[in-house]
């Protein structure tokens, strides 16, 4: 469980950078039935498998919150990555 922690971490910070917070509810839905199926599939008792999908969606929310906050520095533009790169283009 700790990979998909670390994924879903990290599919939240990339939806961040790219797309606005209506993007979480559909994001959300898949991640809860995701981890619930990875549990069930495993044999995991129940009370871990609600768990695991708490803390999944909360990383996901934590891993969006990170990607809104890179998206505003300045550092990406250094890279081209950021909005304000794109305007100056």
């Amino acid at each position: 469980m700790l990979v998909s922690f670390i994924v879903t971490t990290a599919v939240g910070t990339i939806l961040g950078l790219r797309f606005k917070i209506f993007v979480l509810v559909p994001a959300m839905l898949f991640v809860g039935i995701a981890t619930s199926a990875a549990g069930m599939l495993a044999h995991y008792d129940a009370r871990f498998i609600w768990l695991s999908v708490a803390a999944c969606l909360v990383l996901l929310q934590i891993g969006y919150l990170a990607g809104c906050f890179l998206s505003t520095q300045k550092i990406f533009s250094v890279f081209h990555l950021g909005a304000d790169a794109r305007a100056k283009t």
